[in-house]
């Protein structure tokens, strides 16, 4: 009864184009049956079978190569810092090391209808500098008061996006040269020692310009001042 049942089902299943019942390996007594295949297997095999029956020589199987997935995230070069893009995007274009200029202060004092430029290596004008500023005003004749001090310094901002070399400090100088002589109404412009004459090059137009000596040298050596009056006093 059983076994009439099974053929029944196997009669049902090979009209509809099913064949289930297939034996993994020969069984004793029983007739050979068909070799048995996957599902998988069916659907890989069989393209490969039609293509070598057709084209035997031209189309040999094809194998299957491993194929490896580039990760999402490349690793940069050895030895390359990575920078990401938006950090390269904000850096600023700086201006190059050469063309910079080493950072000075000059102190420009209004006194006796003079503008008295000294540069300032440590950035400080001492009171004794400005005194004998005066006693050598006294000397020559000239009003000592009043006295309006101010300084100029280089480079006159932090942001490496703009100039701050030898051009751009002359012309800064030049132009804050004049503007303290218009406003304390300096009638000339004395440069005490050669710093100060080699930062600001050429000088303002149409208003006599003396040089002499530092102050900071004539406090060191006394005798200096002897050169001061001869190069100050009028001619």
């Amino acid at each position: 009864m059983v076994e009439n049942n099974i053929m029944a089902s196997q009669a049902t299943l090979e009209a509809m184009g099913l064949s289930l019942y297939r034996a993994r390996y020969p069984l004793p007594g029983a007739a050979a049956s068909p070799l048995w295949f996957t599902e998988s297997d069916a659907v890989d095999e069989q393209p490969d079978q039609q293509r070598t029956a057709s084209h035997p020589a031209q189309n040999p199987p094809p194998t299957r190569a491993a194929v490896r997935v580039p990760p999402l995230s490349p690793e940069p070069d050895a030895g390359v810092p990575s920078v990401p893009a938006r950090q390269r995007a904000a850096e600023p274009r700086t201006v190059p090391a050469a063309s910079a200029l080493t950072p000075f202060t000059l102190a420009a004092v209004a006194l006796g209808g003079c503008l008295w430029l000294e540069e300032l290596p440590d950035g400080v004008l001492g009171r004794d500098q400005v005194q004998l500023m005066r006693a050598i005003c006294r000397a020559l004749g000239w009003p000592a008061d009043p006295v309006g001090v101010n300084q100029f310094t280089w480079p006159m901002h932090r942001n490496p996006q703009f100039d701050q070399g030898a051009e751009a400090a002359l012309a800064a100088l030049s132009a804050f040269v004049q503007r303290q002589m218009n406003a304390g109404d300096c009638e000339r412009l004395i440069l005490l020692g050669q710093p100060a004459r080699d930062r600001l090059g050429e000088v303002p137009p149409g208003k006599p310009v003396l040089a002499t000596c530092a102050t900071r040298d004539m406090l060191r050596d006394p005798l200096l001042k002897r050169d001061a009056w001869r190069d100050l006093r009028p001619r």
